[in-house]
C-alpha cells in the first residue's frame, strides 16, 4: 500500500485505478525514451545542462512526459512518451512572448538550406536535431574518460585527415 493523496478513495475499484494511473514511468522506460530522442527536447532541440537560447542564465533539464495523461487515457506505451526540457514542459505562459517581427528578421538571416529546415520542424511541429546535435548530445552523456578518449579519437582523425588534404 502506498500513500497517493489524503482523502483518495483506495479502498474503491475507480480509487485503485486513480492510484495506478499515477505510478510514475520506470527509469528504464525514461532512459530508452531519452535514448529514442537523442537526449534533446522535441520541442525546442535544447540538450540537458545546455542554457536555453531565450534565457542563458537557465539551464536546461529533461524529463519525460506524456502526450496524452494518464488521468486522460494515455498509456505508459513509448509511443505516448516523449522527451521535453523543463521550461516547454511549463508551456507557453511561463515563456515571454517574442515579437513577431523580431522572429521574421531572424528567419531573414537564414540561408536558404537553414530556412528549409525550419520550414520542416515548423511542419512537424518539433525539432529533428541534426546528426551533429545528436552527436554533441550523446558526447555530453559519457562518463569523463569516455569524453576523453572520444576527444583523442576524435583529434587524431583530424589531424589525419589534414595531413592527407597538406600532401594532395
Amino acid at each position: 500500500m502506498r500513500l497517493v493523496k489524503i482523502g483518495e478513495p483506495i479502498w474503491s475499484p475507480e480509487g485503485r485505478l486513480v492510484a495506478k494511473r499515477q505510478i510514475r514511468t520506470s527509469a528504464v522506460r525514461r532512459s530508452a525514451i531519452l535514448r529514442r530522442d537523442n537526449y534533446v527536447c522535441t520541442s525546442c532541440g535544447v540538450s540537458a545542462g545546455e542554457p536555453h537560447l531565450d534565457a542563458q542564465n537557465l539551464l536546461a533539464r529533461l524529463s519525460v512526459r506524456h502526450l496524452v495523461s494518464l488521468a486522460e487515457g494515455g498509456t505508459d506505451r513509448p509511443e505516448n512518451l516523449v522527451t521535453i526540457c523543463d521550461r516547454c514542459n511549463l508551456g507557453e505562459v511561463s515563456i515571454p512572448s517574442v515579437n513577431r517581427e523580431e522572429v521574421a528578421r531572424q528567419i531573414q538571416d537564414l540561408s536558404t538550406q537553414h530556412k528549409t529546415v525550419l520550414l520542416a520542424w515548423m511542419a512537424r511541429g518539433e525539432r529533428t536535431p541534426s546528426p551533429l546535435d545528436r552527436a554533441w548530445a550523446m558526447f555530453r552523456h559519457l562518463d569523463p574518460d569516455g569524453r576523453k578518449e572520444v576527444v583523442r579519437v576524435l583529434a587524431e582523425a583530424i589531424e589525419r585527415l589534414a595531413g592527407e588534404d597538406a600532401t594532395t
